[in-house]
């Protein structure tokens, strides 16, 4: 069985995107990776994991429109369509220092994947414990908003439900194949 079995839950990155998903207690995400030029049966490198609470929310998104407040991008951050914005940036010394950072900050690449597992809910569609898979396309920043506060993310605690949960995250990101798409670095535009 391919990724046709998880088509109800998959969302495929484009350019000018965005997308948001509302976590809950129980339910985590998977960043994941695969090699450039790796046999087909090569396994996917799992970047990191988040565990959420009620309320968490995360926004996966290529538009800087759709930043949240908190969230800024360097010049070495952006190419083509995104030149003209941070140009006028430039000139007016309105930008980070420095790449902002942290643990609730992804910035996956054409080609990487994002799962997001957790209990079935009754609002939510659910294939055997996969919530969403994002297959990216194009680069897009992921940006968690939890309810504790930007640091949040790092609290993780393993359980028997939770190592199953992961498991059906790699089941459905193994079932999309080699990625499409390999960036070699991460920018938006």
């Amino acid at each position: 069985m391919g990724w046709e079995k998880y088509a109800a839950v998959l969302t495929r990155t484009t350019s000018e995107f965005t997308t948001k998903w509302s976590c809950r207690k129980g339910d985590y995400l998977l960043w994941f990776r695969r090699k450039l030029m790796a046999p087909a049966n090569d396994e996917p490198q799992i970047l990191d994991l988040w565990s959420t609470l009620n309320g968490t929310s995360v926004i996966m998104t290529n538009r800087w429109q759709d930043f949240p407040p908190w969230f800024d991008l360097h010049p070495t951050e952006v190419t083509s369509r995104l030149m003209g914005w941070m140009k006028s940036r430039i000139e007016r010394r309105d930008y980070p220092e420095e790449p902002i950072d942290g643990p609730n900050i992804w910035r996956a690449k054409g080609g990487d994947r994002i799962v997001w597992v957790g209990p079935p809910r009754v609002d939510q569609t659910c294939v055997d414990g996969v919530l969403g898979i994002l297959d990216c396309r194009a680069a897009v920043a992921v940006l968690g908003d939890h309810p504790d506060g930007l640091l949040a993310f790092m609290e993780f605690q393993q359980s028997q439900s939770g190592v199953a949960l992961g498991s059906a995250g790699l089941r459905a990101e193994r079932s999309l194949g080699m990625p499409h798409v390999f960036d070699t670095d991460w920018q938006l535009g």
